[in-house]
């Protein structure tokens, strides 16, 4: 499966020193050539840090899904959630969605990622992840 990072995946500061400060950030990949299953990585969200609310900003594909979640930086410290935030969200027509999921604070670093479903990606489609959270510490 040809995976997809974004290009400053893992460049973004990673503080331990959040508390109190805000903690927002968007993530942008132009996804292209992605099957079904392939996963597109967005970055790292920091231990410490309680994500209250996510938006998709996406162009329009034809029969593309984009689920979204996040993986364990590390795989022995939190169990992954593929579809937090959005699960199977159509990309055929562009838009902004905003996710409808509770908040949620991450005690260990978390890697933002998407899984294309439905069809393949073809089209150099851009993908940006918007969060909104704040720094409560572990």
């Amino acid at each position: 499966m040809p995976n997809q990072y974004a290009t400053d995946f893992n460049k973004k500061p990673l503080s331990s020193n959040l508390v109190p400060q805000g903690y927002n950030e968007s993530y942008t990949v132009v996804a292209n050539g992605l099957a079904s299953g392939d996963k597109v990585f967005f970055g790292i969200i920091p231990a410490g840090v309680e994500i209250n609310d996510v938006a998709l900003i996406h162009g329009a594909d034809s029969d593309a899904t984009l689920s979204l979640g996040y993986e364990p930086a590390n795989p022995n410290e939190v169990t992954a959630v593929g579809n937090y935030w959005f699960n199977a969200q159509a990309l055929s027509t562009a838009g902004r969605k905003s996710s409808q999921s509770f908040p949620i604070r991450f005690a260990f670093d978390v890697v933002l990622v998407g899984t294309v479903g439905g069809g393949a990606i073809t089209n150099g489609v851009q993908l940006t992840v918007v969060t909104d959270g704040k720094g409560v510490g572990v």
